[in-house]
């Protein structure tokens, strides 16, 4: 049997695209090599952005999961800025999202293949999918693979900006850290940064990144702690046991293109910025009804990569930003007390997180 669309990976990009395609009239088939519900590295903030696609594509048949967000606060040169966010933020666990996504795919008439390592093999002009062994005909592939190699293998290239970074993800007890539910707290740190999100009132997500050119040999957790003894996170951030962290690396990239043959990246394979914006769930999200609308309309490679500049520009843009912070002479600033210091940190928060303007 064949398909208009096959899709691999169920992530935000994965489900979006299919919602949007099989509303459309095509036909979808999307692979996860894992079963769900799995867990994934991610704070899991949802920007005012991300909230918005999101009703967009569910309605109101579906209640979100997590805890709406109550206020973010970004910690930097030694103050907590807090910047409130209204309700129009969302933290969520990943694994209770991305299923509620995929079960919205299905409803819609997607066809789902769990716990199915699928790989693209070059046949004449196009590309096919390979299953077990066995060719999958589609007409269009999309690689929502995330950060792994499938999409190098395809002979997509990463080209990387900035220091690379690894990322660490675990969990923790909510009230052990102090962090009420939909709550967000940043911390920039020397070498990288630790944030906290709670999408329930039980636990909280940690996670971190930190320039892979400064690790030294050790892990990402001992290495920001040794480049920050002072800072206040490490009163309150205690590791749970090695087996449940997750991690990845390979950040932040842009791909040297979009499409190549009948193939097409989105979400984080079409480009992962600095994840400390929050907006990486709102942008996979954009990739993926982009390629889908380009598929629908015929014009994919033109009209995909228009559609996805607004993409790239916030990534460069977030890019500036992280080089900014981090800098000797920003750190230096902002440890002296300075009121309208504070006011425009909480502003650029607003622009970033809650309203996605950035």
């Amino acid at each position: 049997m064949g398909y208009d669309v096959a899709i691999i990976g169920a992530g935000p990009a994965g489900c979006a695209a299919a919602l949007t395609l099989v509303r459309a009239g095509r036909s979808v088939i999307v692979l996860e090599r894992l079963p769900f519900p799995r867990h994934k590295v991610c704070g899991g903030c949802l920007s005012g952005w991300a909230m918005q696609q999101l009703r967009d594509l569910l309605g109101e048949r579906f209640q979100l999961p997590g805890a709406p967000g109550s206020d973010i606060a970004f910690s930097v040169g030694g103050r907590l800025i807090r910047c409130p966010s209204g309700g129009r933020t969302r933290v969520v666990a990943r694994a209770d999202l991305d299923s509620m996504l995929a079960e919205g795919a299905r409803i819609a008439g997607a066809e789902f293949r769990f716990g199915q390592l699928a790989g693209v093999a070059r046949c004449r002009e196009k590309f096919e999918v390979i299953v077990g062994g066995q060719s999958l005909q589609a007409g269009t592939i999309l690689l929502a693979s995330g950060l792994s190699r499938l999409a190098s293998k395809v002979g997509f290239r990463p080209r990387p900006f900035g220091s690379p970074m690894i990322g660490r993800q675990w969990l923790t007890s909510a009230e052990a850290v102090g962090v009420a539910p939909g709550a967000v707290e940043m911390h920039w740190l020397r070498g990288g940064y630790v944030g906290l999100a709670a999408p329930n009132d039980a636990e909280c997500i940690v996670a971190l990144a930190m320039k892979t050119a400064v690790l030294s040999g050790v892990d990402p957790l001992s290495a920001l702690r040794r480049m920050n003894p002072g800072a206040e996170i490490w009163n309150r951030v205690v590791s749970t046991q090695e087996s449940q962290v997750r991690g990845a690396a390979g950040f932040p990239f842009v791909p040297d293109r979009l499409t190549l043959a009948n193939v097409i990246l989105i979400g984080d394979a079409a480009g992962y910025s600095e994840p400390f914006s929050g907006t990486g769930i709102g942008m996979a999200l954009s990739s993926g009804i982009a390629a889908a609308r380009s598929i629908v309309g015929g014009c994919v490679a033109r009209e995909y990569e228009r559609a996805l500049y607004l993409h790239r520009r916030a990534m460069w843009r977030t890019r500036i930003l992280a080089a900014a912070l981090n800098s000797n002479f920003t750190q230096g600033l902002l440890h002296w007390s300075n009121p309208r210091l504070d006011h425009w940190i909480s502003k650029l928060v607003q622009n970033v997180h809650v309203r996605s303007a950035i």
